[in-house]
């Protein structure tokens, strides 16, 4: 009997979970499918029937319908696009001046079309947002996007060092960024994709100095020409307008063509990509891993020399078996990024034991390998690939 109370009350406890609002976090720290921001939509709506002034709500709200049309697997929709804007404007009658306002209202402006014309519009909104929380990392972000893409870079280092200091990134985050930098050669463009992989290595450059020598380059925003100059100037590299404004919708199209031109002109210049930019398949046989990053070369490499001095001589690394933090946190390890440590420890595994080397690290390569492909279902394949020639 006591067992069947038990059950029950675990499945009414689900029940209550499944008709109640969830917090919604921001994607870039806790990732949901599709049908869980399509569920949260209606709930977060019906909640602020009853609480019309909860600017908690209005956010969550606002979240929801965001990223369902991000993660639509049919395509964003555009009545979901209307009740965003929709919502921001109940936002302005409900809960104006609000932090969680002014998150909206930018992130509803950025989406409109025409966005890159109303930079000061949206600075604008973000400096009154930051007047009531000037550590508050989501509009430092917002600031830091609108800053680099407007080429107004004055404060850039004053933003970066405010956003280090709210400690939005947790110390996982950032030494994995750190050995992004150390992978790559001296004075290299290198491109990132997304928050976890830009911000933080922007922040070691800016605030702690680390790799100022190397060029960090958004690939999403390296469509806006403007910015994608600025960039590369940086490098003395000078490309057409015509490549620069090469319309097209697939962004990882646009990125080879352009390190195709680098490339040709200026073949000096070593271009590399982060593990997490996910270009393999563009690229096919031109990327080789250095550590957490990829160079790019049209001619066969021996990456096995750079990757092991990289990895053995620069990285930090201890803080992956010191088990000091949980490891089903997904605020100390956003986007798994430490699963990227896969593809370059299976490499020196292979090489160590193939070359008949009895290197001390090899078993804590093969450990992490294994590790991370067990949670994906893997480590059968891990197993067999590691132990094989």
């Amino acid at each position: 009997m006591n067992k069947l109370k038990i059950v029950l009350f675990f499945s009414f406890c689900a029940f209550l979970l499944a008709y109640t609002p969830q917090k919604i976090q921001r994607i870039t720290k806790q990732t949901h499918d599709f049908s869980f921001y399509k569920e949260q939509v209606p709930l977060w709506k019906k909640e602020l029937k009853d609480k019309p002034k909860d600017a908690s709500a209005w956010e969550n709200y606002y979240l929801a319908l965001r990223y369902a049309n991000i993660l639509d697997p049919e395509g964003s929709k555009e009545e979901r696009a209307t009740a965003m804007h929709e919502a921001v404007t109940k936002m302005e009658e409900n809960i104006p001046a609000t932090l969680e306002y002014y998150h909206c209202k930018v992130m509803d402006l950025n989406a409109m079309p025409g966005a890159s014309k109303q930079g000061d519009k949206i600075i604008s909104y973000i400096e009154k947002g930051l007047a009531i929380n000037p550590l508050d990392d989501v509009l430092l972000q917002d600031m830091i996007v609108r800053c680099e893409l407007d080429g107004k870079i004055s404060k850039l280092k004053e933003y970066y060092t405010k956003l280090y200091n709210s400690h939005v990134n947790t110390y996982t985050v950032m030494e994995y960024n750190y050995n992004v930098l150390m992978s790559v050669e001296p004075n290299a463009i290198v491109f990132t994709h997304g928050d976890n992989d830009s911000y933080p290595v922007w922040m070691l450059q800016q605030v702690k100095g680390v790799r100022e020598d190397v060029s960090i380059i958004n690939m999403y925003m390296a469509q806006i020409p403007a910015y994608l100059k600025r960039m590369l100037q940086q490098k003395k590299i000078e490309l057409p307008d015509a490549v620069l404004n090469m319309e097209t919708k697939n962004e990882e199209e646009f990125i080879k063509r352009i390190v195709l031109e680098i490339n040709k002109k200026y073949p000096k210049v070593p271009v590399f990509f982060a593990l997490t930019c996910g270009v393999q398949g563009v690229f096919e046989d031109s990327l080789y891993c250095t550590g957490l990053a990829y160079k790019f070369s049209s001619l066969h490499m021996d990456n096995i020399q750079a990757l092991q001095n990289n990895i053995e001589n620069k990285f930090h690394i201890d803080y992956l078996s010191t088990n000091l933090l949980p490891n089903d946190s997904l605020h100390q390890d956003p986007d798994n990024l430490n699963a990227n440590y896969t593809v370059p420890f299976a490499m020196l595994y292979k090489h160590y034991k193939n070359s008949g080397q009895n290197n001390a690290r090899m078993d804590f390569y093969k450990e992490h390998c294994l590790t991370y492909a067990a949670k994906r279902g893997k480590e059968a394949d891990m197993k067999a690939y590691l132990d094989g020639k």
